[in-house]
């Protein structure tokens, strides 16, 4: 079970008390050395519980990070889309909406192919997730790939 960075911190406190007690408990003139070692095994435990809150924290840090560099990275890979068409446009090449504006998957159309289905100014291209059809107008980019 997870220990949340507020457990962590209490329990580097509490080890930082067993510490001061185990301390004030070699003030004495005759040393109990039963309860400084129960003193100073509790500072350990709380010393280990606090080490792994710390690590568990820089590991959910670390996803967190990853996670927002995603975000940004797609983010600003869609900031170039153009809408036309019904499409997004980034640099001559459609991208499907339905992939984008549901979860802004950047997902590249495939074709274009001419079919008898369209116009014949227009190419059709297709999803490859989800296998939707667009008829769009015909680019001189896309020579190349007819």
């Amino acid at each position: 079970m997870p220990i949340g960075i507020g457990e962590g911190i209490a329990a580097a406190q509490l080890a930082m008390d067993a510490c001061t007690k185990a301390l004030d408990l070699l003030k004495f003139p005759k040393v109990d050395a039963d309860a400084v070692r129960t003193e100073v095994r509790a500072m350990q435990d709380h010393v280990f519980s606090s080490k792994r809150a710390l690590d568990e924290a820089e590991e959910e840090n670390r996803n967190l990070r990853a996670r927002l560099a995603e975000a940004r990275r797609v983010s600003d890979f869609g900031a170039d889309f153009e809408h036309s068409e019904g499409v997004y446009w980034k640099a001559d090449y459609p991208y499907c909406p339905n992939c984008w504006e549901a979860g802004q998957i950047p997902m590249r159309l495939t074709g274009p192919v001419e079919s008898w289905a369209v116009a014949e100014a227009q190419r059709e291209w297709t999803c490859p997730i989800h296998k939707a059809m667009f008829a769009l107008r015909f680019r001189a980019a896309h020579r190349q790939h007819t």
